[in-house]
Formats: structure tokens, sequence, C-alpha cells
């Protein structure tokens, strides 16, 4: 529905891990095969939904996280599941989509399994440049649902929060006056629970790709903590960067 609604194409992605020395040859073909069917009726049921969308398809080999990074510098958004295996916490736990958000040179949309019920728009913000770009990306995203935006701010000293939430605010509502703005300052938890806490009933979770006192590129763990939170709604870690398309990791 971005897609069509953008005017943007999309780019349907199906990764196979490397065939490796022992499998032959045979085995590589027909799995490759499978894929290129399991992809061509996933682009079919797709355009079915967002008939005026272009809509590409490649396969790809090699990891899914430098996959997807690699296709990212031409691209508007990547949107991948969330791969949400094994016990909840560390390893196999949320790690592909880390990694490409980590990676990626554009906004990483994270989907999980089950899409919530909820309404409004959620973003988190620190008073960082990257911070504002995620406060924009998101009141956008309310505008264009006729939702709630809510401003959320987690800080050890209230006061110095205040300011952050205020100017943030501010913000928003010198570019869309008539939007609906809910703002929480929370000075009980950090910014994963605080996040946790104010989107439980939302429709979208909004981060900016890095936070206050990380390097230049983004590490993992600036929003392992949230990702791992068990956080149930969409998240997008956005970067300014644009793009003329829209890439889908199809998994593998």
């Amino acid at each position: 529905m971005r897609a069509q609604r953008l005017g943007v194409d999309v780019l349907l992605v199906r990764v196979q891990p490397d065939a490796g020395e022992r499998r032959g040859q045979h085995s590589s073909s027909a799995a490759f095969d499978m894929a290129a069917r399991a992809l061509e009726d996933e682009r079919e049921r797709i355009s079915t939904v967002v008939p005026r969308s272009t809509i590409h398809t490649t396969i790809r080999r090699g990891e899914i996280a430098q996959v997807l990074a690699e296709l990212s510098s031409e691209t508007s958004m990547v949107v991948v599941g969330m791969d949400k295996t094994g016990s909840g916490h560390g390893e196999g736990f949320g790690v592909a989509a880390l990694e490409l958000a980590a990676q990626s040179a554009c906004t990483v949309a994270i989907i999980p399994g089950t899409l919530p019920k909820g309404a409004g728009v959620v973003v988190g913000v620190d008073g960082t440049p990257e911070a504002e770009w995620a406060l924009r990306v998101a009141a956008g995203e309310a505008v264009m649902a006729g939702e709630p935006l809510t401003i959320v701010h987690a800080a050890q000293v209230a006061n110095d929060g205040e300011q952050v939430i205020g100017r943030a605010e501010d913000s928003v509502r010198a570019r869309h006056p008539r939007l609906e703005i809910l703002t929480v300052l929370d000075i009980r938890h950090g910014a994963a629970l605080a996040l946790a806490e104010a989107s439980g009933n939302a429709r979208l979770l909004v981060v900016g790709s890095r936070g206050r006192g990380h390097a230049k590129a983004m590490r993992p763990d600036a929003i392992s903590a949230v990702v791992l939170a068990r956080i149930p709604v969409p998240m997008m870690v956005t970067k300014g960067k644009p793009g003329t398309r829209l890439v889908s990791g199809a998994g593998r």
C-alpha cells in the first residue's frame, strides 16, 4: 500500500544461502527453481493487492542482512519480518533485523508476524538530529493515517526531559498544526522500556538510526534493546536518505 501511495516500485528479494562446496549442482539448481517459483507466486499475490505498483523480483545468495543492506543504497525503505526465533533473548532472536538496521543505508521497517489492532504512531526522541528526522517521519505517518502522534522521551532528570519533549512538540506543531499530539516523559525507565510501554496499543513505532553518543555508523546494540523488548508493533528505524523504490525481503 505504501509503495502504491508514494508511486515507487517494489523489489521482492529472495535470499538463498550459499550452496557450499559439499552440495551438488543438481540440488542447488532445484533449490533455486523452487525459490523462483515461490517468489513469482508472491509477486502475483502482491500484484492483486497493489495493482498500480510495479513489482520486480530478484534472487540473491548470501546472508539476508548483508544482501538487503547492499540493495539499500538505491532504496527508500527496506521491509523485513521480525525473525523472533529461539528463547526470546540473545542469539537467534531478531538478529537479522538488527544487523540489517545497522548496515542499511536507508530506513528499515521491521514487521512482526501478527499485525497489531491498535492505532497511533509512537516516536522516541532524545534531542539529536537523528531523532528529529525520526520525529518528522513519524509525524508524516500519523498525518497520512489520520491518527495521533505520541512523542516519548526517557530522562533521568525531569527538567531536562521536559525541554526535549517541548522542542519536539513545537517542531511538529509548526508543520502539522491540526495533528493530535500526545507526550510521554518517562523518568522511571530507560528508552527501550519507555517505548515498549508507550507503543503497546499503537500501530507503529518510529526510532532514529542513532541515539546520543553513538558512533557515526549505528551499532546493532543501539536498537537491540528496543527490538528485544518484544515490542509487538511494526517498527521503522529511520535514516535520512531518499530513494526510488521499496525493497522487501522475502526470506529464504
